[in-house]
């Protein structure tokens, strides 16, 4: 019985950490619409933000994603695009 109990936990410790950072395809699957809310308690606080227009940047791997949201706080500034760029040295 412990074998078994040790072993769930285990496998509960393992799971967690195999989640690690959000990849590209993460930050793409977030779909028009999504509060900015959600996706900040998604992955966090952004890298950087916009200047001049509504959006977060996102550096991920070799690239910026840049997620733009509608500035309306009634609607909770929903994510209306997202774009992938690569970081240029």
């Amino acid at each position: 019985m412990k074998k078994m109990l040790l072993l769930g936990c285990l496998l509960v410790f393992l799971v967690g950490c195999a989640k690690g950072e959000p990849t590209i395809t993460d930050y793409q699957s977030v779909e028009v619409g999504t509060k900015q809310e959600k996706v900040h308690k998604r992955f966090g606080e952004p890298d950087s933000t916009l200047s001049g227009l509504y959006g977060d940047i996102y550096v991920v791997e070799d690239k910026q994603v840049i997620i733009y949201y509608d500035f309306n706080e009634e609607t909770g500034y929903p994510v209306t695009e997202i774009k992938t760029f690569d970081i240029v040295e």
